[in-house]
C-alpha cells in the first residue's frame, strides 16, 4: 500500500481561542496581576514557560498564535524522537481560508440537504442515519467544528486517496455517525472512511496508577515516558494491545532486563541468533549451506510453519489495521525459538545438520528483524 500520514493541527476556533486566553492569563500573572483563569482554559504549567518566551520576544499581541505554533513545534520534536514521521501537516486555519468550506455548503445546498431554523443552518443528517440533524453554522454566524471537519475531509478526498483513516480519542466516539452522514451526503463512499478510536493509556509505576488530572493540567508526558523506558519499549508496549482496548503501561516491566519484559524477550531472540551465527562462523559453519530437509524435529517443524505464516500476518495487519497482531506473532516466534535453543543443540559434530539448524535460525532472525523494523523497534545484535 502507498500510505501518506497527516497531522491535522487545530489552530483555529474555540480551542484556539481558549488557548490564547489561557496564555494571556499566564502573561498577566507573570506581570504581577491577579487574574481569574479562563473557564475551560488550559491550566498546565507548560504555558508558563511559553508565556515567558512571549514576554521576552514581545509577542503579546500575537500570544495565541505564538502559543499554538510553539506547542506544535514541541509536539513534532517529541514525535520525531518517538520515530513517528508525518508526510503532511494541514492546519485548520488553512482549511478555513480555502474554498472547501464553501464547496461543502454548495454541495449540500444543491442536494437540498440544509435548512435554516432559529437563525442557525442545519444539515439534514437524519436522512443518513444520524440521530438528529447537525448544526453547520450557529445563529451567531460562526461555523461549527463539524462544518470545517467536512471541509477538511473533502480536501483529503480531492487528493485522490482510496481510503481516509482518522485516528481519534475515546471522547469522540459519538462523532463518527455524523461524519459518516456528512461524507455520504458529499458523495464520498462510506467504504472510503474509517475511524480508529484510540483508548486511554494508564501509566503504572510501582504497581500503582500515576495520577493525572486534565482539569488541573497534571499529566505524564511522552517525553517523560521516553526518558524513563526508551523508544523501543514505548513503541512495543503501545502496540501490544488492539487500539480499541485500554492499556496499562507498566513502567517497571518496560525497564526490566529479562524474559518477562516482552520487548527484551523479542530483541534477545535476534541478538541470541546473531551471536550463534558468529560462533558457528568461527567453526567454519554457515547457514548458506543449510538444507531444510534435514530438519525433522517437531520443534523445527513448528518454527518453519511459523516462519511461513509471516506474510499472512502482514496481510492481516494491513487489512484490519491492527498492528498488535504482528507484535503477538513476534512474541510467539521468539518463544518458539528460545525453547528450541534451550532444548536442541544447534552446533554439533554433524556439519550438515548444524548448517540446516543455522539456516532455520537465520530465517527466524530475518523474520524478527523485519517484524521489529515494521513497528519501528531496533533489532540489536548484542544484548
Amino acid at each position: 500500500f502507498s500510505v501518506d500520514s497527516e497531522f491535522y493541527v487545530n489552530d483555529a476556533g474555540g480551542q484556539f481561542q481558549r488557548l490564547g486566553e489561557s496564555v494571556l492569563a499566564r502573561i498577566k500573572e507573570l506581570e504581577g496581576e491577579e487574574v481569574e483563569f479562563p473557564e475551560d482554559g488550559y491550566p498546565g504549567e507548560y504555558l508558563i514557560d511559553i508565556a515567558k518566551e512571549i514576554i521576552e520576544k514581545g509577542e503579546i499581541e500575537n500570544a495565541g498564535r505564538y502559543a499554538v505554533e510553539r506547542l506544535h513545534s514541541m509536539q513534532m520534536k517529541t514525535l520525531e524522537r518517538f520515530r513517528v514521521k508525518f508526510d503532511n501537516v494541514i492546519k485548520e486555519s488553512e482549511i478555513r481560508a480555502s474554498h472547501f468550506p464553501e464547496q461543502v455548503r454548495k454541495i449540500l445546498e444543491d442536494k437540498g440537504l440544509i435548512y435554516e431554523e432559529e437563525g442557525a443552518i442545519f444539515f439534514k443528517s437524519t436522512q443518513f442515519g444520524d440521530e438528529k440533524d447537525r448544526v453547520l453554522i450557529r445563529r451567531t454566524g460562526e461555523p461549527t467544528y463539524f462544518f470545517f471537519d467536512l471541509a477538511y475531509h473533502l480536501h483529503k478526498h480531492s487528493r485522490g486517496y482510496d481510503l481516509l483513516i482518522d485516528i481519534w480519542g475515546p471522547d469522540h466516539h459519538g462523532y463518527i455517525k455524523r461524519m459518516e452522514a456528512g461524507l455520504e451526503a458529499l458523495g464520498i463512499d462510506d467504504e472510503k472512511f474509517k475511524v480508529l478510536i484510540i483508548q486511554q493509556v494508564n501509566i503504572i509505576k510501582g504497581g500503582e496508577r500515576v495520577r493525572m488530572s486534565k482539569r488541573k493540567g497534571e499529566f505524564y508526558t511522552m517525553d517523560e515516558l521516553l526518558d524513563e523506558v526508551g523508544v523501543d519499549a514505548a513503541r512495543f508496549f503501545f502496540l501490544m494491545r488492539t487500539v480499541s482496548a485500554h492499556l496499562d503501561f507498566d513502567l517497571d516491566l518496560a525497564k526490566t532486563i529479562g524474559s518477562e519484559n516482552p520487548v527484551y524477550y523479542v530483541q534477545y531472540s535476534h541478538a541470541r541468533i546473531e551471536s550463534l551465527l558468529d560462533f558457528a562462523g568461527e567453526k567454519g559453519l554457515t547457514y548458506k549451506n543449510g538444507d531444510y530437509r534435514k530438519l525433522t524435529m517437531p520443534e523445527e517443524r513448528s518454527l518453519m510453519r511459523k516462519i511461513l505464516y509471516f506474510p499472512d500476518i502482514l496481510e492481516a495487519v494491513s487489512r484490519t489495521l491492527e498492528p498488535h497482531l504482528l507484535v503477538r506473532y513476534l512474541l510467539e516466534i521468539s518463544e518458539l525459538y528460545h525453547n528450541y535453543y534451550q532444548k536442541i543443540r544447534i552446533v554439533t559434530d554433524d556439519k550438515d545438520l548444524s548448517e540446516a539448524r543455522l539456516l532455520l535460525s537465520y530465517a527466524v532472525k530475518s523474520v524478527v528483524k523485519n517484524g521489529l523494523n515494521l513497528i519501528g523497534v531496533t533489532a540489536p545484535e548484542r544484548m
